[in-house]
C-alpha cells in the first residue's frame, strides 16, 4: 500500500511530465496531518480527487478541514474505508457511518468545500459532530467561490450529530447547480438562530432533499430548527420522503420565488412557506423507531415502512421532467439496499418489513 506521500509523489511526477490532466488522483488518509495534506494537495494539483478516510476521529481542533476548489475538478470524500489485501482503503466497512467522525472539536466548524464551475462533490459516509460556528455551517459548509456553479453537489450517507452554529447548525448548501441531499441523519444539532439545514439555490438546476431523517433538532431563538430552503429564478426543489419533526418551532420552511416546488410521502409536523406546486402523500404521524442508541430504523408497526415515492424508472416522460430526475440512492444511510419492502420507507433508515396497511400510490 503506498503510503500518502508516496500517492502524492506519484501525482506530482505524472504532471511534470505531462500525463494525462484528466487522470484521478486518489488518497488515503488516516490522521489528521494525512487528512489536511490530502486536501491541500487535492486544490492545485489539476486532477480529479478521491480522499478516502479510515476508520478513526479526526479533531479540528480549532481549525477547520478545508478544500479551496481552483481547478474545476470533481471532488469526493468518503468516510469508512479499512485495510484489505495490504490496502490500508481496500474496502469500505458496511453498516457504520458512525465511525468515521469528522469532530470540530467545540471549537470550530467541522469541514468546509469551496466549488466554481462544472465540479462535482459527492461527501458520504461520514459523521460531522461538535462543530461550532459562529456563522454559517457548523458541521458542512459547502459554498461556491463567486462564480456560477453548474455541478452537482451530493451529500450522502451522513450523520450530522451535536453542532451548532448561528445558523445552519449541521449543514450549509450554497449555490450548487444541482443539490442532492439525501439519506443523512440530521440529529440534535443546536442552531442559535435558526435551522439545522440551509439550502439555497438561484437560477440553476435545482434541489432535491429526499430520504433524510430531520429529528430532535433545537434553536436557542424564535426561529425554526428544521430544514430551510430558499431558491430564486429558475431554480426548483423537491422535498421526499423525508422525516421531518421534533424539532423546536419549525420542521421545514421552503422559500421558492419563482421556480415549481413538489412536496411528496413527508412525515412532517410543522411547516411554512410557499404553496408547493404539487403536494402529495404527506402525513404527521407518530416515526415508531427500533429501539437502540443511534437506531432510527423504522419498526414493524411504523407508518413510515413502505411509505415513501420513487422517481419514474420505467415508464418516464421525455424528456425526463425535474420531479423525476432525482435518485433513492442505492443503499441507506447504514448501507442497507435502500428498497427492501414494496416499496422505500419513509426516512435515512431502511427497514426489512414490509407494511401491512394498504397505503397510497407512491408512483405517478
Amino acid at each position: 500500500m503506498y503510503s500518502l506521500r508516496h500517492k502524492i509523489l506519484v501525482v506530482t511526477i505524472s504532471l511534470m511530465v505531462f500525463i494525462n490532466p484528466l487522470y484521478s488522483a486518489e488518497f488515503c488518509v488516516g490522521t489528521v496531518t494525512e487528512l489536511r495534506n490530502a486536501l491541500t494537495f487535492a486544490e492545485s494539483n489539476n486532477e480529479d480527487d478521491d480522499i478516502r478516510i479510515e476508520l478513526g476521529v479526526y479533531e479540528t481542533n480549532g481549525m477547520a478541514f478545508s478544500f479551496h476548489d481552483s481547478g474545476n475538478h470533481d471532488l469526493t470524500i468518503s468516510g469508512g474505508w479499512i485495510d484489505f489485501f495490504d490496502n490500508d482503503c481496500g474496502i469500505q466497512t458496511p453498516n457504520e457511518p458512525f465511525e468515521t467522525i469528522i469532530d470540530g472539536s467545540n471549537s470550530s466548524r467541522s469541514m468546509s468545500i469551496n466549488i466554481s464551475g462544472q465540479a462535482d462533490v459527492r461527501v458520504s459516509d461520514l459523521t460531522f459532530s461538535n462543530g461550532h460556528f459562529a456563522h454559517t455551517g457548523g458541521g458542512l459548509a459547502v459554498f461556491n467561490l463567486g462564480t456560477i456553479h453548474t455541478g452537482q453537489v451530493t451529500i450522502e450517507k451522513n450523520a450530522f450529530l451535536n453542532n451548532e452554529a448561528n445558523l445552519a447548525a449541521a449543514l450549509s448548501v450554497y449555490g450548487s447547480g444541482t443539490a442532492h441531499i439525501r439519506n443523512n441523519l440530521i440529529l440534535v444539532n443546536n442552531a442559535n438562530t435558526a435551522d439545522s439545514i440551509r439550502i439555497l439555490n438561484n437560477n440553476a438546476n435545482g434541489i432535491y432533499f429526499n430520504n433524510n431523517t430531520v429529528f430532535g433538532n433545537t434553536s436557542d431563538g424564535t426561529g425554526a430548527a428544521g430544514v430551510y430552503i430558499y431558491v430564486e429564478g429558475t431554480s426548483r426543489v423537491l422535498v421526499a420522503n423525508n422525516i421531518l419533526n421534533n424539532n423546536d418551532h419549525e420542521d421545514l420552511n421552503v422559500i421558492s420565488m419563482a421556480g415549481d416546488y413538489f412536496l411528496y410521502n413527508n412525515n412532517v409536523d410543522v411547516f411554512s412557506g410557499s404553496t408547493p406546486t404539487v403536494s402529495a402523500n404527506n402525513i404527521n404521524k407518530p416515526n415508531h423507531f427500533q429501539l437502540g442508541l443511534l437506531n432510527y430504523v423504522p419498526d414493524s408497526g411504523s407508518y413510515l415502512v413502505d411509505a415513501g415515492r420513487s422517481p419514474c424508472a420505467i415508464v418516464c416522460p421525455f424528456p425526463i421532467p425535474f420531479e423525476n430526475k432525482w435518485s433513492l440512492g442505492d443503499e441507506d444511510i447504514l448501507s442497507k439496499l435502500r428498497v427492501q419492502g414494496d416499496r422505500v420507507d419513509i426516512g435515512a433508515f431502511e427497514s426489512s418489513y414490509f407494511s401491512d396497511i394498504i397505503f397510497w400510490n407512491g408512483f405517478d
